[in-house]
């Protein structure tokens, strides 16, 4: 006895192939619309020196955090309504070489403020937060900003 296999795929080759047609489209909507045109907030990294960075990675944030100073005190990541803000200071109503964290989750009802002793801390949260995840905001105690 034998089969015919011509023109026959298992069922993982199907799975596989829709797979790539499905990211196929993806790609190509992407292309045609990308996030900053369909309203999704685009990344940005902005300091108090007037540097700015869209979608900034892991070495632009670092970076940024490294030029903090008495004179460039602060930056911001924006997504939106959605931020998280360092400062660097005195300035920032925190101790000489601390940090001051803050992020605003949509409404100003949101908005939180943690003091923080370390720049590595600073960093990971920045590139937790731009990278989309939630799990950097639980490395710090958090107080509720009410304005």
């Amino acid at each position: 006895m034998s089969f015919d296999l011509a023109g026959w795929s298992a069922p993982e080759d199907v799975a596989a192939e829709e797979a790539v047609r499905e990211h196929e489209r993806s790609a190509a909507d992407a292309v045609r619309s990308p996030p900053a045109s369909r309203g999704d907030p685009v990344p940005l990294l902005s300091a108090c020196d007037g540097s700015r960075v869209e979608h900034p990675d892991a070495a632009a944030i670092e970076a940024a955090v490294g030029r903090l100073s008495p004179r460039n005190w602060f930056l911001v990541l924006d997504r939106g309504d959605h931020y998280v803000q360092v400062s660097l200071g005195e300035r920032a109503a925190t101790r000489p070489g601390w940090y001051a964290l803050e992020h605003r989750d949509g409404l100003p009802d949101r908005h939180f403020r943690a003091e923080v002793a370390e720049r590595a801390g600073i960093v990971r949260a920045l590139i937790g937060f731009a990278a989309g995840e939630d799990a950097w905001r639980q490395a710090f105690d958090w107080q509720h900003l009410k304005f």
